[in-house]
């Protein structure tokens, strides 16, 4: 597997494994009209002003992953604020003018209500983060371990000493594995709409983590490639959260 910058033609590739992955790792089972509206909304900024610190991960001539690194949290909020409330209005409208289906419906009611929650919870530690995700098949293995490593590059080129990224993970799971590989579980709050989805309860973990010194052998050079595996795992997938910030200035996850 091999971790390298994003490029012009990866774009396609990174909106079908969001789409392949959206709910803990698969896709959604029911018709959900509007999905690509929800998915630029999510994948916007990092495809957009935010690429230059965008990483994919191929296999085999595939990308199997990508890490969506975060390091101008200013610049990130300003494109968000003009983003956020034209797709909330629009889903809103959709949702009292029951044109959706019954499903979509329920995803999208739940989507607001779990963003909601996230603008009105405790703000993340810093603004920098990470966006990342992995096919279902590559999770569990040096997937992750490569591309949190290939992110963390960025970070330390742009002078990001911590970041921060949310997992929807079971309750029970992976705060062991998390904190093994340094990362720290700052804040957890139920999620509704993937306890729905999974038929289980499922909760957001906002998770922290120190950007490790670089090596000495690597060069820091902006266009640097990634190639050095890491030492341990942490299991990371956004699983479809974006990275949003509010126009109040406190980096969160508005998960709409």
């Amino acid at each position: 597997m091999n971790p390298r910058p994003l490029q012009a033609g990866d774009d396609r590739a990174i909106e079908e494994l969001f789409a392949a992955t959206v709910a803990l790792g698969r896709p959604l089972t029911f018709d959900c009209p509007g999905f690509d509206a929800y998915r630029d909304l999510c994948l916007g900024w990092y495809l957009g002003p935010g690429r230059d610190d965008a990483v994919v991960l191929e296999a085999s001539g595939r990308i199997v992953g990508y890490a969506l690194a975060c390091v101008d949290a200013h610049a990130h909020r300003t494109w968000v604020r003009g983003e956020v409330t034209p797709w909330v209005l629009r889903t809103t409208r959709a949702i009292v003018s029951g044109r959706l289906p019954r499903e979509a419906e329920r995803f999208y009611r739940l989507r607001l209500r779990d963003g909601w929650a996230g603008l009105v919870g405790p703000p993340p530690p810093c603004g920098p983060h990470l966006h990342l995700n992995v096919e279902s098949g590559s999770r569990g293995g040096a997937a992750g371990r490569l591309l949190i490593e290939a992110a963390e590059e960025r970070f330390r080129l742009a002078g990001v000493r911590q970041w921060y990224g949310e997992i929807n993970a079971p309750v029970g799971r992976r705060a062991v594995a998390l904190e093994r590989y340094g990362g720290r579980i700052v804040t957890r709050r139920p999620s509704l709409t993937f306890s729905w989805l999974a038929g289980r309860p499922v909760e957001a973990l906002r998770v922290t983590r120190a950007v490790p010194a670089a090596p000495q052998s690597q060069p820091r050079r902006r266009n640097a490639r990634y190639s050095s595996p890491a030492a341990e795992a942490m299991p990371a997938s956004t699983n479809g959260y974006p990275n949003l910030q509010p126009s109040s200035g406190k980096v969160s996850k508005f998960i709409p």
